[in-house]
């Protein structure tokens, strides 16, 4: 609903009370206007938490709302957010920094522009799942975090998840505070 401007016949209370009431609505629309679902508002937080140095994450998630969704939550949390939507476009990104860090291994000193502090991925990605992109990072020896995400874990999925090394498996339905816990946990030591 918007609010008709007051003409300037209109007393200035009515103009101040318009302008307030408009003010309260503006996060609601910042929020739909960043291309958050609605029903999300909610459930975000209300300010970002300062961060005491940005932190680089790399979300692949194939289902767009739900890409949106965890991208805002940490985005809102001090996160630089880079997002893929498929397996290849994750391997996409992760190849310089695997590259990076494979020279720098090598005693090469590089710039960190593809570095990521974690990965994020839900295992079910078209193209290539999040674990056979966690076994390619594990063969060029990249010690990037990664948390895996599923709607379909079996124990036989958590058992290769913690062989590749995976930092943390996550199922869904996937509640916002264990991802954000599983993010802090992962970067804590990087």
């Amino acid at each position: 609903m918007r609010h008709r401007t007051p003409s300037n016949s209109a007393s200035p209370k009515l103009a101040r009370r318009v302008h307030e009431r408009s003010l309260v609505r503006r996060p609601v629309e910042q929020v739909e206007a960043s291309g958050v679902p609605e029903k999300a508002a909610g459930i975000l937080p209300k300010r970002p938490e300062p961060a005491p140095c940005q932190r680089r994450l790399l979300l692949a998630e194939d289902d767009v709302e739900t890409r949106r969704l965890l991208g805002a939550v940490l985005r809102r949390q001090g996160f630089e957010v880079v997002e893929a939507c498929d397996g290849l476009e994750l391997l996409d990104h992760i190849s310089p920094a695997a590259y990076e860090h494979r020279l720098a291994a090598g005693g090469i000193p590089v710039r960190r522009w593809g570095a990521y502090d974690a990965v994020i991925a839900d295992n079910q990605l078209p193209e290539l799942c999040g674990l056979d992109v966690l076994a390619v990072l594990q063969c060029v020896r990249c010690p990037v975090p990664f948390i895996l995400i599923t709607a379909f874990a079996d124990e036989d999925t958590r058992a290769e998840a913690r062989d590749l090394g995976a930092a943390a498996f996550l199922e869904k339905p996937l509640s916002i505070q264990d991802l954000q816990a599983a993010v802090r946990t992962a970067i804590e030591p990087h």
